[in-house]
């Protein structure tokens, strides 16, 4: 057996990965906050005018962006960042300036168009952190996220609650954040993410999104009664921060408490259970909206925020791991996703408006929304049981040490002439390794698993040796035997053998 390496009990973290947060904090001011909004701009349909403006520009921005990527995989590299990040600071500092202006009508275009501008700026720095990431190991990626996150949450309520107190320095300091995320990002490409280019054929893209399905189907479901309860909180409250202060809580408590499960698990970290543990809480808000929908929908816009919160974070993560295992731009994973994630909001934002509409909307009404959803729901997660990939949403075990997944090294070589032979023998192996994995197009995880494989280790010896689990390591196995046409290991070893 050989011997584990030691891993370390907490991933390196540095500061630059709170560029992320930095970005997630300014979107959510945009479109979850009156903070930059005052005056004339200062309702719940001024509101929602911003969100919805800045989602379409953001979601179009994705999509052209990421179709320009897909075509030229340097297409990201050329692209300068500054007219984007020139773009979100002038639509928010558009925002703020919207309410001082009295006319309504005029104020509302404004406010539309600095959304817009906004937006532009949103998606680029939105692809292109789902990029850094994803030419990062994913210990890194699962350890950065979630504390990113949290970040992203407490910064949103220190701004919110200064910009109430009348601080105006808190909304220019607001408004500064597109720039020092882009510092940061700038940092992290440098230090972390290099260009190495990614593989641009059409059908790895194409697979990378196929192991996403489940969790685009799920995203769907959640991002539109997302929309849906928030725009029936916001209208029935007719205030934006009481519809969002309590949701907020309970964003710090579930990015703290992830941060937390991410930080103490010692030997490895399997993301799938965030899921697993959503879709119950999503069915329970589902059964009771019949019931509370018209009563109390804070409660339960506060139980789909935490939620909807969650998700995002395994979203983060899946996008960067899927582009990391098959080495494919996350700016195009990231773009597709996101933008699903973003028009389904608006969808659910347009179907609480309507629901809004109707006067003692029959509680009947919110049952079949409900129904509906439940059924959606029900469909996913049959649907992720049957096609689980062990690599998205299953169970996808990571080391918080990026060097612990690497591939094994070659053993010391014997003094004298036995070098040279050693050393040739050595890079034999690794050819042949490369050559079997770039012919049945392994992803990166299954390649770091081969080496393992080709020396006839157990699939126990191989979990000790990458801090996984040995359901994980089985599984990538298989993946490996299905894609070469065998049927044992043995037959992976013979077949390696006349590389």
């Amino acid at each position: 057996m050989e011997a584990s390496k030691p891993i370390a009990d907490t991933a390196s973290f540095h500061a630059r990965y709170l560029g992320l947060g930095l970005f997630w904090a300014c979107h959510m001011l945009t479109v979850r906050s009156s903070t930059l909004m005052h005056g004339s701009t200062a309702s719940v349909a001024m509101a929602t005018v911003c969100t919805i403006a800045s989602f379409l520009s953001t979601m179009t921005a994705l999509l052209l962006i990421s179709s320009r990527i897909e075509r030229d995989g340097a297409a990201l590299t050329h692209l300068p960042w500054q007219p984007f990040v020139i773009s979100s600071m002038v639509g928010l500092s558009g925002i703020l300036a919207s309410g001082l202006i009295a006319n309504t009508r005029i104020a509302a275009i404004a406010l539309m168009g600095s959304a817009v501008l906004a937006g532009i700026g949103f998606g680029y720095l939105w692809g292109c952190w789902a990029n850094c990431l994803g030419r990062m190991h994913p210990s890194r990626v699962a350890f950065a996220v979630p504390v990113a996150f949290l970040f992203s949450a407490a910064l949103y309520l220190a701004i919110s609650i200064m910009t109430e107190q009348g601080l105006l320095a808190a909304s220019i300091f607001a408004i500064s954040l597109p720039l020092l995320s882009m510092m940061c990002l700038l940092r992290c490409r440098e230090k972390d993410c290099g260009n190495a280019p990614f593989d641009n054929e059409p059908a790895r893209a194409h697979k990378a999104l196929g192991s996403l399905a489940s969790l685009i189907i799920a995203c769907i479901i959640m991002s539109t009664l997302m929309g849906f309860l928030w725009e029936i909180t916001m209208l029935t409250r007719q205030s934006v921060t009481d519809a969002h202060r309590l949701p907020l809580i309970a964003n710090l408590v579930v990015a703290a408490a992830l941060s937390i499960f991410v930080a103490i698990s010692r030997r490895s970290i399997d993301l799938g259970l965030a899921f697993k543990a959503v879709v119950p809480v999503v069915a329970v808000v589902l059964f009771a909206m019949p019931v509370f929908g018209e009563s109390n929908p804070l409660l339960l816009n506060t139980a789909m925020t935490a939620c909807f919160w969650t998700i995002n974070m395994v979203v983060w993560y899946s996008v960067a791991t899927a582009a990391y295992d098959y080495n494919v731009s996350g700016f195009v994973l990231g773009g597709v996703m996101f933008a699903l994630i973003l028009i389904t909001r608006i969808l659910g934002i347009g179907l609480g408006y309507l629901f809004w509409l109707i006067p003692d909307t029959p509680a009947l009404l919110f049952a079949g929304i409900s129904a509906a959803m439940l059924y959606l729901l029900a469909m996913t997660v049959f649907f992720h049981r049957r096609h689980q990939n062990g690599i998205i949403l299953g169970h996808t075990e990571i080391s918080l040490d990026a060097k612990a997944a690497d591939a094994p090294e070659p053993e010391p070589a014997a003094a004298g002439s036995q070098d040279a032979q050693d050393a040739r023998a050595s890079q034999a192996t690794e050819d042949a390794l490369e050559s079997f994995a770039r012919e049945f197009g392994l992803t990166r995880r299954e390649s770091e698993v081969l080496p393992y494989l080709a020396k006839g280790r157990s699939a126990k010896v191989i979990a000790e040796a990458l801090f996984v689990s040995e359901p994980t390591i089985r599984t990538h196995t298989r993946r490996i035997l299905e894609k070469a046409d065998l049927h044992s290991k043995q037959e992976l070893i013979s077949l390696l053998e006349r590389y």
